[in-house]
């Protein structure tokens, strides 16, 4: 079964309260772990990265930084 992380910021009505944990989903059929990682072909590959430095943009991202210039492609790797 597959885990889920869930976090709780309050823990004001049980001060021992764990504030973050990974629990099984029942409802969750896939195990990430054993998934084979799918292969994008590279030309929509770029399309896709040219999507994603578009939300950052629009969301405030300045993608011209030393810092910034790989983040959309390093969010489409973690995905």
């Amino acid at each position: 079964m597959a885990q889920r992380f869930v976090s709780s910021h309050d823990t004001s009505s049980n001060p021992e309260a764990v504030t973050s944990a990974l629990f099984e989903d029942p409802e969750e059929t896939s195990h990430w772990e054993q998934i084979t990682p799918r292969h994008i072909p590279l030309e929509q590959g770029e399309r896709y990265k040219g999507h994603v430095a578009e939300i950052f943009a629009a969301f405030g991202m300045d993608l011209d930084t030393p810092g910034t210039r790989s983040t959309p492609e390093r969010f489409l790797k973690a995905v």
